[in-house]
């Protein structure tokens, strides 16, 4: 009960320690935030590296599409 009426109260000054673990948790969301923007915009799609020569194979006729093993994509489909 002491500790709801100590929270209600404005507090004059916050205590050093606290002051310290706030500002390292508001210099590591910024961080995340920078790191989440440049993610993407500098990371190339994983599937975008496989795709291309894929298809490249696919359009040049090197490969047949019925020469596809793609049973893994029924696999996936039964675990889900």
């Amino acid at each position: 009960m002491m500790t709801l009426r100590q929270l209600a109260a404005e507090p004059r000054t916050l205590p050093t320690q606290t002051t310290w673990y706030l500002i390292d948790l508001a210099e590591a969301k910024g961080k995340q935030e920078l790191f989440t923007r440049q993610s993407s915009q500098k990371k190339p799609r994983p599937c975008t590296g496989l795709f291309r020569p894929l298809l490249h194979r696919l359009l040049t006729a090197s490969i047949r599409v019925h020469d596809l093993d793609l049973s893994f994509l029924q696999q996936d489909a039964q675990a889900s």
